[in-house]
């Protein structure tokens, strides 16, 4: 998981900290429901923001990728079928190694 955050570009690593942010928030809100309306709702429209740019900046990362074509996806499909039949050899012979 932490390897993926790092990995992760600019946006979608500002996206994960605007949502756990949120869920902090929330919390928070909870709490302030019990103290005061001012706080609550100063709470709640904080919480929503942060969500809510979790959201965005997803969506526009999401959208902003460049997208492969079909003989690009086709050729990367054929190149790991051709690693997954490699691997199950290689398994393979292992096995029989092993049963001497």
């Amino acid at each position: 998981m932490y390897r993926a955050f790092l990995e992760a570009s600019p946006r979608a690593k500002a996206a994960a900290i605007c949502f756990i942010l949120g869920k902090i928030m929330f919390v928070s809100t909870a709490i302030c429901m019990l103290i005061s309306d001012t706080a609550t709702v100063i709470s709640m429209v904080a919480y929503s923001g942060l969500i809510f740019a979790s959201v965005v900046l997803s969506l526009i990362e999401g959208f902003s990728k460049k997208k492969k074509t079909y003989k690009e996806l086709e050729d990367e499909i054929i190149e790991l079928k051709s690693m997954l039949r490699e691997n199950n050899r290689l398994i393979r012979e292992s096995r029989k190694n092993i049963k001497i």
